[in-house]
């Protein structure tokens, strides 16, 4: 009988499993292999048996935020701090479902919670960048993109980042800084069209109009149903 099989026969004795913990490792095993329903289930099985086990809501949390439950996830995080979990890890994940639900000020106080103890942590930082980005803050944004520079070997979290820069210091007007960033993205992610687009407003915005069309032409190439709208 292979693992798969095993773990299935184990889910469908777990109305009648008494033990909590055994019913949250089942419970944590469906949901990595994507066993959502039935994970959900083992899970509320190991709360029943056991409500007061703050690492239960806190999966339950995870499992609820997933699926974009956000009501459901948010009473399922604040469960779990109420009865203790604490740390970068839940207050990462507490900012993302705010920003998720579009409170971005709220999202800014756990970020900042989870890098005051975890400052070289760049999937935070880049969060917290996101949503600086959405309260136009644009000074703290261009401070949180550098410092993800400086801690980041993950390719696809330098290029966001100089993308982003690119963005924000053009608006800035710093615009031979911007037209840097732009140009390391790309260097980057040669296939990505996003900062061809974004580059291509810098150009349009320096009167650089081939230059720009170019960008812009590269952009419709990778992505035929990219938004390449001037701006204004």
């Amino acid at each position: 009988m292979d693992t798969r099989t095993k773990l299935l026969e184990k889910f469908k004795k777990i109305d009648s499993n008494n033990n909590a913990d055994d019913c949250f490792e089942i419970g944590k095993e469906l949901h990595e292999i994507e066993m959502l329903d039935k994970a959900e289930k083992a899970y509320n099985r190991a709360v029943f048996l056991s409500p007061d086990n703050a690492k239960f809501y806190l999966e339950l949390g995870l499992l609820f935020h997933s699926q974009r439950r956000f009501i459901e996830a948010e009473n399922a995080y604040n469960k779990s701090m109420e009865l203790g979990v604490s740390g970068p890890f839940i207050w990462f994940n507490f900012g993302v479902l705010l920003y998720d639900t579009n409170r971005f000020d709220e999202s800014l106080e756990f970020y900042r919670m989870a890098i005051d103890l975890n400052p070289n942590n760049a999937s935070c930082f880049l969060h917290y960048g996101l949503s600086l980005h959405k309260l136009e803050m644009f000074e703290e944004v261009e401070i949180a993109f550098k410092r993800i520079i400086k801690i980041s070997p993950d390719n696809e979290a330098l290029y966001i980042s100089y993308n982003m820069l690119g963005m924000v210091l053009s608006k800035l007007n710093k615009l031979k800084e911007s037209e840097y960033f732009f140009k390391k993205a790309i260097l980057l992610k040669k296939d990505h069209p996003n900062a061809y687009v974004n580059f291509g407003h810098l150009l349009f915005k320096l009167n650089r109009f081939d230059e720009a069309i170019k960008n812009f032409e590269k952009a419709s190439e990778l992505d035929p149903n990219i938004d390449i709208t001037i701006q204004k």
